[in-house]
């Protein structure tokens, strides 16, 4: 009908209004790490009404499922990395992803990506770029309802690394003889991969199963490039689809 086509129009109005002013809130904090406290009073405001706009209790598993790069948190670890990337330079901080895998009925899990990096030793890590080295940590989850998954970490896996140009001049000529060995260090040093698996309490003494359980993610909004989560153990995150 004509009133409830307006109503839709207007909700969805809204809801671009409301991610417009978040978007513009958390612009120019570096994820977070320069955020004054004025610029987190109004990211909060800002996330509040956006998260008032999702009148479904129901997760969309469809519009979830991809992935999303990180455009702010406040949560404390993720945070320290970030501060002192932006203080210090070390570590470099490059982009950092949460990817889902729960289109059409499946569910893979969550896989959390970090590329960090070391000046003079790797390539430089950078939003957008590939370099550094890759830290992943698997986990899997259960929809618990009331839009909560409960998540289990399964493993974590060092993989990607991208030497620098310095790092492999020091390496090549002064370390390695030159040729087939030489190449073969370096690709191997490209091409390893490192995996822990994680377990928690009660796997650890016998019982239970695999993996750490580390609580509840509440997805409190999601629609087609905006996802806003927040941790069982405090920390918002913000994320734009990548």
């Amino acid at each position: 009908s004509t009133t409830t086509g307006a109503r839709d129009g207007g909700e969805a109005s809204a809801r671009r209004d409301a991610k417009a002013r978040l978007l513009e809130a958390i612009a120019g904090t570096y994820r977070g790490a320069l955020a004054t406290s004025s610029d987190r009073r109004e990211i909060d405001t800002a996330q509040g009404v956006l998260e008032r706009l999702n009148s479904s209790e129901t997760l969309d598993f469809d519009m979830l499922d991809g992935k999303w790069r990180l455009a702010y948190t406040n949560a404390a670890d993720v945070l320290g990395l970030l501060i002192a990337s932006q203080r210090f330079g070390v570590p470099e901080v490059g982009d950092i992803f949460q990817s889902f895998g729960c289109a059409n009925g499946t569910n893979t899990g969550i896989v959390n990506e970090i590329r960090l990096s070391v000046p003079f030793l790797l390539s430089a890590a950078k939003p957008g770029e590939p370099g550094g080295v890759g830290l992943r940590v698997q986990a899997s989850f259960e929809d618990v309802g009331r839009r909560r998954l409960a998540l289990t970490f399964q493993e974590v896996q060092v993989s990607e690394i991208s030497i620098s140009s310095f790092a492999e001049t020091l390496l090549a000529p002064a370390l390695l003889p030159r040729g087939t060995l030489n190449h073969q260090v370096l690709l191997f040093i490209k091409e390893l991969e490192l995996k822990f698996p994680l377990r928690g309490a009660l796997t650890s003494i016998g019982g239970g199963s695999q993996g750490a359980a580390v609580g509840t993610y509440h997805l409190t909004y999601c629609d087609e490039d905006v996802l806003v989560g927040r941790a069982a153990a405090g920390g918002v995150y913000i994320f734009t689809r990548a």
